[in-house]
């Protein structure tokens, strides 16, 4: 797990991004650059191998919004129930806000993720050209990142790591995107998943369709368009 900022300019809010795997914060850059008024601070995490990692002190802002996006919801998950429980109260406690982007906290699963079937695929053909072909998938026609080079060995060894992790189950989100058009996590697992969520919560999270591909961002001109929906 690893963290950098991609703003920080004394903003009076923050933006905290448990981001996909396989792809850099180049995702995020429009929405970065149509923050002109520096409404957000932007801090950016990824890498899943390991979830021990504190992130660094938030409690200056005035407001915190978590986001998670596909296998970062899962992960961001995890990582909250490895602290102790004061500490998830606190970090439950200091952001206004957990919105999940096309992601499960089963991240691999039949009926609420992706199936095991093809996530073993995944891994077992993993090449720099099928990543590139798995990218064509995530945007579905949207711009893509310039950059795709991976290291195949070490994003190899991060699917084996989340396709073997336990699922966590986190009672804290708000706001649920699924994109209609994914063909990463099949809509219809999304939703059932979601739904089977917010019959165990006592605060169920809004649920929220997009007509999209995996990677949504595209459609989105801003930060307020995805974290400001009322709940």
């Amino acid at each position: 797990m690893r963290y950098e900022w991609l703003k920080k300019q004394s903003a009076q809010a923050v933006i905290v991004i448990f981001s996909g795997w396989g792809f850099s914060s180049e995702v995020f850059d429009h929405l970065l650059q149509n923050d002109d008024e520096n409404q957000y601070d932007v801090l950016f995490v990824s890498d899943y191998q390991q979830l021990d990692m504190r992130l660094p002190d938030l409690s200056h802002y005035q407001e915190r919004y978590l986001i998670a996006w596909s296998f970062g919801v899962s992960a961001f998950a995890t990582w909250l129930s490895n602290m102790s429980e004061d500490q998830q109260s606190v970090c439950r406690a200091q952001f206004d806000r957990f919105v999940a982007i096309n992601g499960s906290m089963q991240p691999v699963d039949r009926y609420h993720g992706i199936p095991e079937v093809i996530m073993q695929k995944t891994i077992d053909t993993l090449t720099q050209e099928s990543f590139e072909l798995f990218a064509k998938r995530c945007f579905g026609g949207l711009a893509m990142p310039t950059e795709l080079q991976i290291d195949v060995v070490e994003k190899k060894q991060e699917l084996q790591i989340i396709l073997a992790r336990t699922p966590q189950t986190a009672f804290i989100w708000d706001l649920v995107w699924i994109a209609k058009r994914d063909k990463i996590f099949p809509p219809k697992n999304l939703s059932r998943a979601w739904q089977a969520y917010n019959e165990r919560c006592q605060e169920p999270a809004l649920i929220q369709y997009c007509d999209a591909p995996h990677a949504s961002f595209q459609i989105w001109s801003s930060w307020d368009d995805i974290v400001s929906h009322s709940v």
